[in-house]
């Protein structure tokens, strides 16, 4: 199932793109980019997503976004040009807005620089 998951998700992908559209990809996915035959890196590097988090904190110390884990399972990738609209970007601490075992990711973007 994760598979056929992955194999979809791509193919609606590529056909925003080939429309025109910007995309916000998010979700706990529950591998990382670091994972060695990552499904997720796939997807990612097919349909050139950008990581926000890292492009805006390159050396941030790894952590986890699971509170049984290490890795930062729960990420968001975006299409490069909405970049410049990305004002801020980061992860809260575990059970901050409800009770989770997954970090809360948030993301705020200059609508008028978003939408125009």
């Amino acid at each position: 199932p994760r598979q056929a998951f992955i194999r979809d998700l791509s193919s609606f992908i590529a056909k925003l793109l080939l429309a025109g559209h910007d995309i916000i990809l998010g979700g706990d996915f529950n591998e990382s980019l670091a994972d060695k035959n990552s499904a997720l890196m796939g997807i990612v590097t097919r349909h050139n997503r950008t990581d926000p988090f890292l492009a805006r904190f390159p050396h941030h110390r790894s952590f986890g976004t699971h509170t049984l884990g290490n890795r930062r399972i729960d990420s968001v990738y975006v299409t490069p040009g909405l970049l410049p609209s990305l004002r801020n970007i980061g992860y809260a601490p575990f059970e901050y807005a409800t009770p989770s075992d997954h970090r809360p990711l948030f993301l705020e973007f200059n609508t008028h620089g978003l939408f125009g």
